[in-house]
Formats: structure tokens, C-alpha cells, sequence
């Protein structure tokens, strides 16, 4: 994980893996894309990178979670502890690409609406 926010670095746990790409939307935004099953191993690795990725400024991350194909409470902690590490910073975390179980148990948590990346996210993060 030495690359940082403007290098693409994987890392991978178990069944999952997760790669940081620098965002479209500027140099203080990042896409980590998400494969493979996001459970109790998984969760406090997403915590870790983001907070890695808070104190090296970064205001957005885009958590791509299409490419997940299972993910119980314990992701879902993982997602709100990351989104709380952000937020200390003065960040936001938001989800896009969930789909299949993935999307109806965000759905039915309420995390779907909440953490949507919506369309209008066309400037720049640049703060």
C-alpha cells in the first residue's frame, strides 16, 4: 500500500480484494473498487484504508461495490466506521455499482439512499 491516493495499489484479504484508482473528480478524490465478499475479515480493512486515505487529505471516496458478491453486518460496520473516519476529516464516503444482494441489503438497511453517488458530482473535489 505505498503508492497512495494518485497510484493504483491493490490490496487483497481472504475472498476480497479491493484496488484504489484516482477519481475523475479530482486530486482529493478516490475509487476504491471492491471484488468478492465483504464479511467480518473484510470490514476493518476497509476502515484502514480509508483512514489511510483521510490523513492523506482525501475528501471523497467512491466505494465501487459491483464487483461484491457477498456482504453481511459486518461489511456493512465496516462501510459506517470507514464513512466515520472520513467525516472526522471533514470527507464523505458514497457508494455506486452494488447490485443483485449486495444492493437489497443496502436497500433494506437504508445505507442505499444515504451513501448513493448520485449524478451531479460533476466538479472537482479540490479543497
Amino acid at each position: 500500500m505505498a503508492d497512495g491516493p494518485n497510484g493504483n495499489e491493490t490490496v487483497a484479504v481472504s475472498r476480497f480484494e479491493m484496488t484504489a484508482e484516482q477519481s475523475e473528480l479530482g486530486t482529493h478524490a478516490v475509487r476504491l473498487v471492491a471484488r468478492g465478499e465483504l464479511d467480518m475479515y473484510v470490514g476493518p480493512v476497509i476502515v484502514d484504508r480509508v483512514a489511510e486515505l483521510a490523513a492523506q487529505c482525501v475528501k471523497l471516496v467512491i466505494l465501487d461495490l459491483a464487483g461484491v458478491t457477498f456482504l453481511d453486518s459486518s461489511g456493512l460496520r465496516g462501510i459506517i466506521k470507514a464513512t466515520d473516519a472520513l467525516a472526522k476529516n471533514d470527507g464523505r464516503l458514497l457508494i455506486e455499482g452494488a447490485t443483485g444482494a449486495t444492493q437489497r441489503v443496502l436497500e433494506i438497511t437504508g445505507m442505499l439512499e444515504r451513501y448513493r453517488a448520485n449524478d451531479d458530482q460533476d466538479e472537482p473535489i479540490t479543497e
